[in-house]
């Protein structure tokens, strides 16, 4: 009995004695956290922009500007980042200069599939959730077929870049099937055996079911904004 009663007292005063409060992080701190936390997501969101201007530009065939932008990404250091993370974050300013240092838009073209491969790794490394805002396919009764093209092309470079192999695939399906304007499809040159743009771009997008890793994603993307570029440069030189 006595033990009893001597445990129940024991209890009693353990319920009686408050917790100690957790330790208060000072204001001045918080402060200063919140401020750094919103300087990185806003050169993460300079990061995607510049690096999708820089895939625009590739393929409108503006070298300038996809240097340009290509410099952007490559300023963009994270001084407070871990000493683990810093490897990936040198890796996508290389990349950023391998397009600043392209001959030419080709070259550039595969800069920039391996731009958004290392983006997409350090993405997985920090397991960062990459929210993107759904791309409204263009009105097929209203706009030019090309704009359909551009489309399906962005939501594979979304595909790499985020990574979303759901995009990706998706965006090649759409690649394989899509309109392109008769001029493309008439005027362009045939080289390498009997292979034109057209042909050339619809077969990268049915290999694009079978690339499933970022690497294959990558070098298909460089490849196919290859033949895009290639493909608009002959339109307007006619």
């Amino acid at each position: 009995m006595r033990t009893i009663l001597a445990l129940v007292l024991a209890a009693a005063a353990c319920q009686s004695t408050p917790p100690a409060p957790p330790p208060q992080t000072p204001p001045t701190a918080m402060a200063t956290f919140a401020t750094k936390l919103q300087a990185v997501l806003q050169r993460m969101h300079d990061r995607f922009t510049f690096a999708h201007q820089s895939e625009r530009a590739i393929a409108d065939g503006n070298l300038a500007l996809a240097r340009a932008s290509a410099r952007v990404v490559r300023n963009l250091d994270e001084p407070d980042a871990s000493r683990e993370w810093q490897p990936f974050l040198i890796s996508v300013r290389d990349a950023a200069r391998q397009i600043e240092l392209a001959g030419n838009a080709s070259d550039a073209a595969t800069a920039t599939g391996t731009l958004g491969m290392r983006c997409a790794q350090c993405h997985v490394a920090i397991a960062a959730k990459v929210k993107l805002a759904e791309l409204a396919r263009p009105d097929p009764n209203r706009a030019p077929d090309m704009l359909d093209h551009q489309w399906a092309s962005e939501l594979m470079w979304e595909g790499v870049i985020a990574p979303d192999p759901e995009r990706w695939l998706r965006g090649a399906a759409a690649l394989e099937t899509v309109p392109l304007d008769a001029v493309a499809t008439s005027l362009t040159p045939r080289y390498q055996g009997d292979t034109d743009d057209v042909t050339r771009i619809r077969t990268f997008a049915r290999a694009a079911r079978d690339a499933t890793t970022l690497e294959d994603r990558a070098t298909l993307f460089g490849q196919m904004l290859g033949a895009c570029v290639h493909c608009h440069q002959v339109i307007r030189d006619l």
